[in-house]
């Protein structure tokens, strides 16, 4: 498939999306009603943007592919589908029951799964394929236990800060979208105690689900931050937004506007945290004498 220009895997990719996309709405319980014109026009749309972030991620993965789905489907899975879920279900009215979590967490594993396999079959790693176990123990060699425990409790914890801060610049405009239920929107403000665990959970899952990749991509500190800060953005916010016509223009255009900058900043934090570490002046200059 490496033979084929970009432009034609990232469609091949948009067809595979919107096809799962179409039977995805056909079983959730969290997507309105669309016309089908429009409902396959947003899916492609939005297939071909998730074609270039996951292409984008998975050209640097250089793995076997059991293990480059195994990555990639973590990833997707929990920004996706299952963070969005966990959120759903204190923020909205419509994942009322555990029921509904579990239907939807079910059909997150299914089409998450589908669109890492898609990924992989189309793009192929730019570099030899490496062992995942040996790539892991590399990334983790150059820092004691202690300290990656100390990284991945901040790099977690650290995503609640940055939800709030930005969260709190919007809130005086989306917050009448929330509290007047005559807007039949199925929205809902849980307490503050409530959202500090939630997104403290959110942090976690997010971290957890991303260490396999953080650990063997093979790519820039710059083009690391670039894959997560899409990855969030892409697959978290904007594809959900772009094919859920339930909620207003408005409500979305300026939530998205939040989540991009969560996007961005919480993006820069892990690649920087989890940043490939860069040899000593002192050693660069002794290998340079030798």
């Amino acid at each position: 498939m490496n033979r084929f220009p970009w432009l034609v895997r990232i469609a091949a990719f948009a067809i595979i999306f919107t096809v799962l996309n179409l039977l995805y709405l056909e079983v959730s319980t969290l997507h309105g009603t669309y016309p089908p014109t429009t409902t396959v026009a947003l899916s492609f749309v939005s297939g071909l943007l998730l074609g270039a972030v996951v292409g984008f991620t998975s050209t640097m993965l250089p793995l076997s592919k059991a293990a480059r789905l195994a990555v990639l489907w973590a990833a997707l899975f929990v920004i996706q589908f299952f963070a969005d879920l966990i959120e759903g279900a204190f923020f909205t009215t419509t994942v009322s029951t555990a029921a509904i979590f579990l239907g939807g967490t079910l059909i997150g594993v299914v089409i998450s799964l589908a669109e890492s396999a898609a990924a992989v079959s189309i793009f192929k790693p730019r570099i030899p394929v490496q062992d995942f176990g040996t790539s892991l123990r590399g990334f983790f060699a150059h820092r004691r236990s202690v300290s990656w425990l100390v990284i991945v409790i901040v790099a977690s914890v650290a995503y609640f800060p940055v939800y709030f801060t930005f969260g709190a610049i919007v809130s005086p405009i989306v917050l009448p979208y929330y509290t007047n239920p005559s807007n039949g929107l199925n929205l809902a403000i849980p307490s503050l105690q409530t959202l500090v665990m939630v997104e403290l959970l959110r942090g976690f899952l997010f971290v957890g689900a991303l260490i396999p990749l953080l650990a063997t991509l093979k790519a820039s500190n710059r083009a690391r931050f670039l894959s997560l800060a899409s990855l969030f953005f892409v697959a978290g916010a904007l594809i959900p937004f772009i094919t859920n016509t339930s909620l207003p223009l408005f409500l979305k255009s300026v939530h998205g506007l939040e989540i991009l900058a969560d996007s961005i900043v919480y993006a820069a934090i892990l690649a920087y945290l989890f940043r490939i570490p860069r040899p000593s002046s002192r050693l660069e200059c002794t290998q340079t004498k030798a």
